[in-house]
């Protein structure tokens, strides 16, 4: 039998039909679905994520599939084909645009501790999957949507869709616990893989309110993340694709970006399209394998219906208005998809790392002193991954019990808040004496049995500074001077053989390096990564120099790097041929930026892929560099040619 194969990059949306929303079934408008459809497939999509409203498809156990709700169904699917677009196909929605959503017959039943309940589920997720397991539109299963913040509802309001919508507005329980998680996720992606074991299955529950990563990664074949930018002008809300894609690799899956977007109510058309610009080159540029908008329109002309009524930002996601006219976002799904469909890509890898994060197992578990689990630790993992991508560093994620024989440099952020096991401080000192690098931060204290062999240096005690001066000596004295202007936890040290880097005005030691067999070991006495990530102002260049030091003082040379904060700059490139595909990507959400892009390898010459014309490849004594000027959210796209291509 033949299937449609996954496209090499999904790009698309998540799709309810115009003028319908979530009624799309019940009120079944299939010349508006042909309407839609044209729409996506002029914007170059390719593949579409769709909703099954369980309680319309799956009146009851006893009752089974819906033969009504099939047929729209059957209709839906040759539409697709028709326009050659794949179909994600979500099962059971949790919680969708601030409602949760349940079956009739759950009769206020815990979708994930009764019985009944999850015995329901599995035979509607079995029948539905066995019934399309032929069906070439459909490319993946996705069981559930945002079930971690479902909550099963209360009595007391009307809806004007009660057998769709639970009595519960804007109200989170508490989260499942782990295992309860896991037994729900693990019979519901059995389930589909009974009725259909021949497509990829994953959970769009994210890795939050009680879903371990590894949980994810042993049941599901993708991981699913989120890219919204909560708020106005977060800067740094797209860089939050790599980071998850980085985080995905670690448990060795594939990353598919499966919702961003932002609402009119909170941004201009003007802006939105900027940052559509900004997730979907990221994500290409980090190795996603797709991005999905949520969602493809919006909803003005059915405002007074729930889900709409108590939400009203919900309304203005779409990037379809509901008379059909567009918005400027559309405009870069289609240059999106003509980049995707150039064939500029074709053969062309992604880097390897230049360096590694060290993700502590309890980020996937509470311990004891840690009962919060990976969300007190989620946020410095970002904003260390953040800095590195700043610094043009291609950045993956090592787990503690992995094989690190290979990795180049390893990071451990805030060592003394996050816990390392004991026997990964030994695991330290064996990697760096057979040559491996190694960066740890460490305010408070880390507890290691052998600190004192890895940093030369013993801590006479922690203390917490209302402000202090950084300023690097010696070797160090490139870092130049940082200011903290903020309450700062730090140890002061006593260094045996350790070489100082950086002090404060007081002179303790702040930076400090200590040679081990053929490695280095660098610690950190102050938690920037901490500090930084609290910072007014998340697009200042006050700590770019740092990193990029730290990346020479390391002996790392990127592929390239950007000389300004929040321009994430990185090549794809085809070994064969020598040619590569070069991408600066503006983060700022505020004015224009001008600067250099530094490659790490000989050009013969570069050429613009939107005007198409040379760019002027310079030369100084640090080698080559590219001049940009990028206004905010804008991309430069370059393809560059090197000796080994003659051009």
């Amino acid at each position: 039998m033949q299937r449609t194969s996954l496209p090499a990059f999904m790009l698309g949306t998540s799709y309810m039909t115009l003028g319908r929303s979530v009624r799309m079934w019940s009120e079944w408008d299939e010349e508006q679905v042909r309407k839609d459809f044209d729409t996506m497939q002029s914007m170059g999509l390719n593949t579409v994520k769709m909703y099954i409203f369980w309680d319309f498809f799956f009146p009851s156990p006893e009752k089974g599939l819906n033969p009504v709700a099939l047929e729209e169904m059957d209709t839906l699917c040759g539409i697709a084909r028709e326009h050659g677009i794949g179909l994600i196909v979500d099962l059971v929605i949790g919680h969708m645009s601030g409602e949760n959503y349940t079956a009739a017959w759950t009769e206020g039943r815990d979708l994930m501790k009764d019985a009944t309940a999850l015995r329901g589920q599995a035979e509607y997720i079995r029948a539905f999957t066995a019934r399309y397991k032929n069906e070439s539109a459909i490319i993946i299963w996705d069981v559930c949507s945002e079930i971690s913040l479902y909550r099963m509802g209360r009595e007391g309001r009307d809806t004007s869709f009660p057998a769709l919508f639970d009595a519960t507005i804007g109200v989170l329980g508490e989260p499942p616990r782990q295992d309860e998680s896991w037994l729900w996720l693990k019979m519901l992606t059995e389930a589909a893989r009974q009725g259909d074991g021949t497509r990829p299955v994953y959970s769009g529950v994210g890795t939050a309110r009680g879903f371990a990563l590894k949980d994810v990664a042993e049941l599901s074949d993708v991981n699913a993340c989120y890219a919204y930018n909560w708020g106005t002008s977060d800067a740094c809300s797209s860089y939050l694709c790599g980071f998850e894609r980085a985080l995905s690799k670690a448990y060795e899956l594939p990353c598919l970006v499966e919702e961003f977007g932002t609402s009119k109510s909170w941004n201009s058309p003007e802006y939105e399209a900027c940052y559509y610009r900004n997730v979907l080159y990221s994500s290409l540029l980090n190795g996603c394998t797709g991005a999905l908008s949520w969602q493809f329109g919006s909803y003005e002309d059915i405002e007074e219906k729930d889900p709409y009524l108590y939400h009203a930002m919900e309304i203005q996601f779409g990037m379809v208005r509901a008379d059909g006219s567009e918005y400027p976002c559309t405009d870069v799904m289609r240059e999106f998809s003509a980049l995707l469909n150039s064939g500029i890509l074709e053969d062309k890898r992604y880097p390897d790392p230049d360096v590694c994060i060290l993700l502590c197992d309890t980020y996937d578990q509470a311990h004891a002193f840690n009962s919060a689990g990976q969300q007190s630790e989620r946020g410095q993992y970002y904003e260390l991954y953040r800095r590195l991508r700043d610094a043009g560093l291609n950045v993956d994620f090592i787990r503690e019990d992995a094989d690190w024989t290979s990795a180049p440099v390893i990071l451990a952020p805030d060592a003394g808040n996050i816990k390392l096991k004991s026997t990964t401080w030994r695991k330290m000192e064996h990697y760096i004496s057979e040559g491996g690098r190694l960066f740890v931060e460490a305010a408070g204290y880390p507890g290691a049995q052998n600190f004192r062999k890895l940093f030369g240096t013993d801590i006479r005690m922690s203390i917490e500074y209302p402000h202090c001066t950084l300023k690097g000596v010696g070797d160090g004295a490139a870092f130049g001077e940082y200011t903290i202007d903020h309450p700062i936890r730090m140890m002061l040290l006593d260094p045996c053989v350790a070489e100082v880097l950086i002090q404060s005005e007081e002179g303790n030691p702040i930076l400090i390096r200590n040679r081990i067999g053929k490695g280095q070991a660098l610690l950190l006495a102050v938690p920037l990564v901490r500090f930084s990530s609290r910072r007014i102002g998340a697009w200042d260049d006050e700590f770019q120099p740092l990193y990029a030091r730290l990346r020479e003082i390391m002996k790392i040379k990127p592929k390239v790097c950007a000389d300004r904060a929040n321009i994430e700059v990185g090549v794809l490139h085809n070994e064969t041929t020598g040619d590569c595909m070069l991408l600066a990507i503006n983060h700022r959400p505020l004015g224009v930026v001008e600067g250099k892009v530094r490659l790490g390898f000989e050009a013969s010459s570069a050429t613009d892929l939107d005007s198409k014309l040379p760019l002027a490849i310079k030369r100084d004594e640090e080698g080559c560099f590219l001049d940009y000027t990028l206004e905010a959210g804008a991309v430069m796209k370059v393809l560059i040619y090197t000796e080994k291509t003659g051009k």
